[in-house]
């Protein structure tokens, strides 16, 4: 579970424990988090799982293993917005982001940085 002021989404123990499989071949960091889930998940039913890196969170949003609940709303959303942006301020300057949305016009509830220079 991952929870923000606006958002709270759901994860799938097995889709996420596959996804860190799948990418974790050569990431370390994938490796150790795949390992402290599946020990969580001996322990516990809920995991929450705030502390991870939130590239990762925005790839399975991407993948679709993610349910997202808007708290203003009250609903389950059925499809996210993902807005990419690319800024540049000369040949070696910028910055990319992410932008994940519930519906169009709304604040992002998640933002990552994909690079800068």
């Amino acid at each position: 579970m991952y929870e923000s002021e606006d958002v709270v989404l759901t994860f799938n123990y097995s889709d996420v424990v596959n996804y860190l499989l799948e990418i974790g071949v050569e990431n370390q960091e994938a490796v150790e988090l795949k390992q402290y889930i599946e020990e969580q998940g001996l322990l516990t039913n809920e995991i929450k799982i705030n502390e991870i890196p939130i590239y990762y969170i925005g790839d399975l949003i991407e993948l679709g293993k993610v349910k997202v609940y808007d708290k203003e709303s009250n609903e389950y959303v059925e499809e996210i917005e993902v807005e990419e942006r690319n800024e540049y301020c000369g040949p070696l300057c910028g910055a990319g982001h992410k932008y994940y949305r519930t519906k169009s016009g709304n604040s992002p509830f998640l933002s990552i940085w994909l690079w800068i220079s």
